[in-house]
């Protein structure tokens, strides 16, 4: 917009089922990817098992990483998009450099 205003229109339900290429989705400059993580960038994430091991094991940081590249795979496919931020509140490489 000439006169500085931003529109922001939220929209809550299955990403993964907005259709990149039809209104109102087409038209999308700026997307804020933050999909499900481990969390364990958050204090109260820092626990740990009976064993002394952190509670999200290899096999759920694997799945969880599938998931945030579909997401940010369809992130990708809007055809206006001219900024995608992508973000976690994890530590792990795996949830982050991994997926970017």
């Amino acid at each position: 917009c000439q006169s500085g205003a931003v529109h922001v229109e939220v929209r809550v339900g299955d990403f993964l089922k907005c259709n990149p290429n039809r209104p109102p989705f087409c038209d999308v400059e700026v997307l804020l990817v933050d999909p499900s993580c481990s969390g364990s960038g958050l204090p109260e994430h820092h626990l740990l098992d009976a064993t002394g091991k952190a509670q999200c094991g290899q096999k759920r940081l694997r799945h969880l990483a599938a998931f945030q590249k579909r997401i940010l795979a369809h992130a990708l496919r809007f055809p206006r998009a001219r900024t995608i931020c992508y973000s976690t509140c994890s530590v792990h490489r795996d949830e982050n450099e991994g997926v970017v």
